[in-house]
């Protein structure tokens, strides 16, 4: 078939390009089964792993680009790409998501016992100082005590959708101050900042500093910007002393950023 006959075949047979979309969501978790699933003891060597991603990943270029053809074939290898190892960091919170009675990893258990001393009078019948060490992220975590006796199944789902719901709302806030006209690099960039915020990961609990910032900061507004850079800095002393700065920082880059030097004085554009 020639060229153009083959457009002109997508054109007449719009399922074909709904049936590429729908394989390759399919495709999806396709690596979490290899890695995770019967078969997991053939890939746990590093070649064996990244064979089996660039070959999925590959199928997904060809399937994105039969679904979107007006993307360039640098396009879908990148959202190919993207979406497969998105939804592999995803899959990794499944076995998270447990009714085993003992911890599951490191400082588990202590980190939902620091949680439950916002409720220590009502658990434990007294009193009990609250940890110093992330005292904002076992507040977070204190959410489910507020309806006793919850099985340990429910804190940990509720961790779970702290950590997937809050570096989702960071890169939902940091595509919009961006404000990106076309759909697909912003849906890209939200996709990317999401994964980019696993890498460390960065902690939940100091992403609501990040949040408020970018969600909030407005070179316009200077009162309310001071408010939200004063209290997101509150935030960040009680979480991690370390990260008291961090907020300044972070508008004093989207001041840079977003006000031109040009034409005025460096003190005053400093000031």
């Amino acid at each position: 078939m020639t060229t153009i006959g083959l457009q002109t075949a997508k054109k007449q047979f719009p399922f074909l390009r709904a049936a590429a979309a729908s394989l390759f969501v399919l495709l999806l978790p396709v690596f979490t089964w290899l890695v995770m699933g019967p078969f997991s003891t053939r890939f746990d060597s590093f070649r064996n792993r990244t064979i089996a991603f660039v070959l999925l990943a590959a199928a997904g270029t060809v399937l994105i680009r039969r679904a979107f053809p007006r993307l360039s074939w640098a396009a879908a290898v990148f959202s190919s790409v993207l979406f497969q190892g998105t939804a592999y960091r995803l899959a990794l919170f499944i076995p998270e998501i447990s009714t085993y009675p003992f911890s599951l990893g490191w400082s588990e258990g202590s980190r939902y016992y620091y949680a439950s001393l916002y409720f220590a009078r009502r658990i434990y019948g007294f009193w009990t100082p609250l940890s110093v060490l992330h005292p904002t992220r076992y507040l977070m975590q204190a959410v489910p005590f507020l309806l006793p006796g919850l099985p340990v199944l429910a804190h940990r789902i509720w961790q779970v959708l702290l950590w997937i719901s809050l570096s989702s709302l960071t890169a939902y806030v940091l595509v919009l101050r961006l404000n990106l006209k076309d759909k697909l690099p912003a849906l890209l960039l939200g996709v990317w900042a999401f994964l980019f915020l696993f890498q460390g990961p960065v902690y939940y609990h100091l992403l609501v500093i990040v949040i408020a910032v970018v969600w909030l900061f407005d070179v316009k507004k200077f009162w309310r910007s001071l408010l939200v850079v004063l209290a997101a800095s509150a935030w960040a002393g009680v979480s991690r002393i370390n990260w008291l700065p961090v907020p300044g920082m972070l508008a004093a880059i989207l001041y840079f950023c977003e006000v031109e030097v040009r034409g005025k004085k460096l003190m005053n554009y400093l000031l």
